[in-house]
Formats: structure tokens, C-alpha cells, sequence
């Protein structure tokens, strides 16, 4: 994950595979196909295409999780279809499990979660005034520029490692002057931040579906990414939470804290009903064959989940809940706040309406009225299996999901609005 001075070109490499990824997208999607009749409609998956992917100087951190988690449920529907295809081979318990280890195994080595912890880093360099490469497979290979999306995407196919560059010249970063006292902080948290937020948007959109799958528990695991990044990375002075610990402590933002306090404050998510209902699910599977999963939800409202994030104010804690108030009207609601830094919290709120031809999703968060971020989708159906929609973006990056978000730090407000068409299976 290191930031070194690094410049060269693999343009011809990253388009053979996308070209494999493509393919191999395709493939799943016509063997999960197979299976349409036993996932519920309003349950079903997406492969989406946004305008956006196709500028050269493209920057959409939540479109990017989203081409990871669908890449993700990709692997999983198609695990969930072998399995039915083969119910013989898998009926005993220890069966069972060893399928589910192997499913989630693939699930873990097909996708891109390494390769978006480190657009993480591009993005909030590039957002900060710099200018970024990326090397998702080794730095001999797999070279993407931060901005080329479908450079980026190929590149996620079969990666084996990862890091991030600043091309030779590059300004220094620039976070916006109202933001907290430890900038460097959002560079160097932006990976495990990326990780987590995965996590994040997948269980909202879990809650939203109402419906999910047994396999891929590395989409679970990613609340703990902070976590598994003290205990497994090598110290040294490039380590991402050495560098922001130290951030921290030189600005004063936190005089005394430690990666290892990074660590502990970050296992506290394991208190998150997702972790709990993901669990009951694979103990489910296990013992009784079921594959599908729900959310935790107690007289219609969502046990919160927790998640931790690194910001230049320092670390934060964000729960998220929600209530459903009919199958096809849900609410949403968050509050995040720093626990180890300088003072300083805000609030989410929103709702996802299913009208049926069409549906929309809305949520505003922010401090107060002058620093709201806010999402907003709208989307219908122009055949059976496939919606046209549109997506807009506004962020402040003076806030704590701006931060982590924005476009150009040199700007209070940025935007971004995309046309998508998702094919569904």
C-alpha cells in the first residue's frame, strides 16, 4: 500500500482484461440465470453500466462499490446455483460447509476488493490535487490510471497484490481548509475506509432487498478492514494506520493514540446486527441447506450496525438503522461522530419507495443545512430485466462523508450525475 514515485503505461494489458472480465461476467450471468425462477423479483441482482465509466477522468467512489458488490453477488448467485444444480453432493452438514469455505474463498479471489482499497487512495490524492496510478497486481503489471474506469476494471481480474502511485511531479495534497488538523489522514485511511464503506452499502442495500445470499461473507468481513490491516500488514513507514496514528498524534488531534487503539476501536463493530444475522445464516446453511438470508429486523426496525472510519478529525463511529414501514417503503437513518479526536458528529437521513415500474432512494447527511451531502436515484423499468436510471451525487467535503467522497477538495460542493441501465438476474 505504499506511495511511491512511480510512472509507466499498460493500456494494451488492462483492455485484454477487460476483456476477460467481461467474458467471464457473462458467463455467470447466463448460469444464475438459470436459477430466476427461485429468487424472489424484487430480490434480484444487478449488472449496471453508468455514463460516467465512460470519461476519461472519471470519479465516483459509491459507483465503484457498487461494480465491486455486483461483481461480488455475481460470484455468489452463481455459487447458489451450483449448489442447487448438485443437492446429492451437498446434503450432510460437512459437505455443506466445506462448499460454503470454497464458495467464499472464490467470492474473495475474483473480486476487487484489494484493487478498490487502493482507488481509495487515488481517489482522495487525485480529489487532493495529485496525480495517481494504480498497480493492482504487482508494479510490473496491472497498471490503471485512478480515473480510466475500465482500466480500473480490468485490472481487478486475478489481482495478487496492490499499491498506489503519485506520478513524478505531482503537487502536494491539498485537503479543503475547513477540514480537520490531521489531512494526511485522509489519504492514508482512504483504503480500509473504502473497505468498510463496502460493507456498508452492502448492508443497506441488504435491508433495502430485504433478501440476500448465504455466500460471500467477505462482503461482512470488511466492517473489520482497519482490523485485519494492523494485525496483518508489515509496520513500517508506509503502513497505512502506522502513518495515520502518527498523524493523529503530531497534530494533536489525539496526542497518546496507537494503531493498536485503531484496532480495538474498529473490532467494536462485531456489535452490528448484519454480523449477527450473517452468522445465523451460514449456521442455517450449514445445518439445514438454506441459502437465502435476512436482515435482522426487530418489529420492523433494523438492529443498527456500526461502522468505523478514519478521518482527518479523527476516527469515527457510524451507526446505521432503518425501519420498514411497508415491503416496498423503507426508511434510513445514521449518526457518525468522532470517539477518538476533535468534536464533531452528523446525522443521515432517507428513504428507498418501490412504486413498482419505478422505484427512488434519497438520503441527506451533514452537520447542518450548509454542509449536506446527499444521494439520490431514481430508476424504472424499460423491459422485463432491464431499468434505465439516473443517479446524483452532491458532496461537501468539509463534512465526514464528503471527505470521503468528494471530487476536488478545492471545492466546498461537488456533483456528479450519471445516466445507468442495469440488467437484472
Amino acid at each position: 500500500m505504499a506511495f511511491s514515485i512511480i510512472f509507466q503505461g499498460r493500456k494494451a494489458r488492462a483492455a485484454c482484461r477487460y476483456a476477460a472480465l467481461a467474458a467471464a461476467t457473462a458467463a455467470s450471468s447466463w448460469c444464475v440465470a438459470q436459477e430466476l425462477d427461485a429468487v424472489p423479483y424484487a430480490a434480484r441482482d444487478t449488472a449496471t453500466l453508468q455514463s460516467g465509466y465512460f470519461s476519461s477522468d472519471y470519479a465516483n467512489n459509491v459507483d465503484f462499490a457498487q461494480f465491486v458488490l455486483e461483481q461480488s453477488r455475481g460470484t455468489e448467485r452463481l455459487a447458489r446455483w451450483v449448489y442447487r444444480s448438485n443437492p446429492e453432493k451437498f446434503d450432510r452438514p460437512v459437505s455443506r460447509s466445506v462448499f460454503l469455505l470454497g464458495a467464499n474463498v472464490v467470492n474473495f479471489l475474483g473480486n476487487s476488493f484489494i484493487a478498490y482499497h487502493e482507488w481509495g487512495h487515488a481517489s482522495r490524492m487525485e480529489a487532493g490535487g495529485q496525480k495517481a496510478l494504480l498497480f493492482t497486481c504487482t508494479q510490473e503489471n496491472c497498471l490503471a490510471q485512478s480515473r480510466d474506469f475500465f482500466g480500473y476494471a480490468a485490472s481487478t481480474l486475478f489481482k495478487i497484490n496492490g499499491s498506489t502511485g503519485s506520478a513524478p511531479g505531482a503537487s502536494v495534497f491539498k485537503a479543503n481548509t475547513d477540514s480537520g488538523k490531521a489531512p494526511q489522514v485522509i489519504v492514508n485511511g482512504a483504503g480500509t475506509n473504502n473497505e468498510i464503506f463496502l460493507a456498508e452499502r452492502n448492508d443497506e442495500q441488504y435491508f433495502i432487498k430485504g433478501n440476500g445470499g448465504v455466500f460471500g461473507i467477505f462482503n461482512s468481513e470488511n466492517r473489520f478492514a482497519i482490523a485485519q490491516y494492523v494485525t496483518w500488514a508489515a509496520d513500517g513507514p508506509s503502513n497505512d494506520m502506522t502513518t495515520s496514528a502518527r498523524a493523529y498524534r503530531a497534530s494533536g488531534v489525539d496526542p497518546t493514540i496507537q494503531p493498536d487503539d485503531l484496532r480495538k476501536i474498529n473490532l467494536l463493530s462485531a456489535f452490528s446486527g448484519a454480523v449477527v444475522s450473517d452468522v445465523l445464516a451460514r449456521r442455517n446453511f450449514i445445518v439445514d441447506g438454506k441459502t437465502d438470508a435476512q436482515p435482522w429486523l426487530i418489529k420492523g426496525f433494523l438492529v443498527p450496525n456500526q461502522y468505523t472510519y478514519l478521518s482527518s478529525r479523527g476516527i469515527t463511529r457510524k451507526w446505521v438503522s432503518g425501519y420498514v414501514v411497508s415491503d416496498s417503503l423503507k426508511l434510513l437513518g445514521s449518526y457518525e461522530s468522532v470517539v477518538r479526536g476533535d468534536q464533531y458528529s452528523e446525522v443521515g437521513l432517507g428513504a428507498y419507495k418501490d412504486f413498482g415500474t419505478w422505484d427512488g432512494y434519497a438520503k441527506v447527511t451533514g452537520k447542518d443545512f450548509g454542509s449536506l451531502n446527499l444521494e439520490a436515484a431514481v430508476s424504472a423499468y424499460v423491459a422485463k430485466d432491464w431499468k434505465l436510471g439516473l443517479n446524483t451525487y452532491v458532496w461537501d467535503s468539509r463534512s465526514l462523508l464528503g471527505e470521503r467522497n468528494t471530487l476536488d477538495f478545492s471545492k466546498n460542493k461537488t456533483q456528479q450525475i450519471n445516466v445507468t441501465m442495469s440488467y437484472l438476474y
